[in-house]
């Protein structure tokens, strides 16, 4: 995920938004988030008015020269439809959230697998491929 920070934030909504939506992440509103790397999209519920979270989604831009990401574009489907409060309150516990990854499962090589059956396939006198020995 981009590194997401108050500036960054602040610069693309508006003081109004970005104030509400602090109160909105500190108050515990922001239901889940997840980050699609593959898509550099943002999306999450945040808890408003209406009886259901609303669904909110931030698409994100590749980082640029400078090494940042920015935001591409928002959505919610609150009444204000995006650049609301909700987004930033998603935003806000994106960027409180810590970073960490999931470790990547070593694949085994073919061959390291392939050993393990031989036995089996002995025993029962079939190969891999359906044939017969």
């Amino acid at each position: 995920m981009p590194r997401i920070d108050e500036e960054l934030i602040a610069s693309y909504l508006d003081d109004g938004a970005v104030a509400r939506g602090y109160g909105y992440f500190r108050h515990g509103h922001v239901v889940d988030s997840v980050w699609s790397e593959k898509a550099n999209v943002l999306t999450g519920h945040v808890a408003g008015t209406s009886s259901a979270p609303y669904a909110v989604s931030v698409i994100f831009r590749l980082a640029g020269a400078d090494g940042r990401a920015g935001l591409l574009a928002t959505s919610c489907t609150c009444p204000m439809r995006a650049d609301c409060k909700h987004v930033a309150a998603l935003l806000y516990a994106a960027a409180a959230a810590p970073r960490t990854r999931e470790p990547e499962r070593p694949v085994e090589a073919p061959s390291a697998w392939l050993a393990q059956l031989t036995p089996v396939t002995r025993s029962t006198g079939s190969v891999p491929g359906g044939r017969t020995s």
